[in-house]
């Protein structure tokens, strides 16, 4: 299901790219647009490190998710936002304003009551790489969006997923059996979803 989810989701980031995919392809094996070269390399060398993030990050979750149950991991998972907040407020001085604290003291308040009911669920091992993991992959994307050329945010996607996919793959090839046909179903929407949160 987790290949399934990564394939469609590059799959999706390729077809986005349409014509402009095409037009420079050719201006690059033809040598005439330097610029969209180098667009295009730092956009393949930033989205293959954050593939591998986003695997382990789904990977890890799916373990809190049995461990700790779905109000702790979602909720530590969803605290992640803060690591890219800070990392931006100490690298590039990006300091929320008054509304945007406002913002996010009612986001952190909301995530704190979902994950923390008495009661349910339990503390485990895995609820920090979440919170790491999930932080790590917000920042990258953030690192894109400081660096790279945002109209090779598609591409940049695609080698996030197809890196992703391929991770998954090798994955489950150390795995017996052969997938169902209902977590393959399954998967297709789910790319759709991780495809356009990521974009957006």
């Amino acid at each position: 299901m987790i290949a399934v989810n990564y394939l469609t989701a590059s799959a999706l980031s390729f077809l986005l790219q349409g014509k402009h995919l095409a037009v420079s392809f050719s201006s690059l094996v033809r040598g005439h647009d330097v610029l969209t070269g180098w667009n295009r390399f730092s956009a393949l060398v930033m989205g293959i490190p954050l593939g591998v993030v986003f695997l382990l990050a789904f990977l890890v979750y799916r373990r809190a998710l049995r461990e700790s149950g779905l109000g702790l991991a979602g909720g530590f998972a969803k605290m992640g936002i803060l690591l890219p907040m800070v990392f931006s407020m100490v690298f590039w001085r990006e300091f929320p304003g008054a509304l945007q604290w406002l913002g996010i003291g009612a986001a952190l308040a909301g995530v704190a009551l979902g994950a923390f009911r008495v009661g349910e669920g339990r503390f485990s091992a895995y609820l920090l790489p979440v919170f790491l993991l999930n932080g790590l992959a917000e920042f990258g994307s953030k690192v894109f969006q400081r660096y790279g050329n945002p109209g090779e945010k598609d591409f940049f996607l695609m080698w996030v997923f197809l890196t992703a996919f391929f991770c998954s793959v090798l994955l489950m090839a150390r795995e017996p059996g052969r997938p169902s046909s209902r977590s393959v179903l399954l998967g297709i929407p789910l790319g759709l979803a991780n495809y356009f949160s990521s974009w957006f």
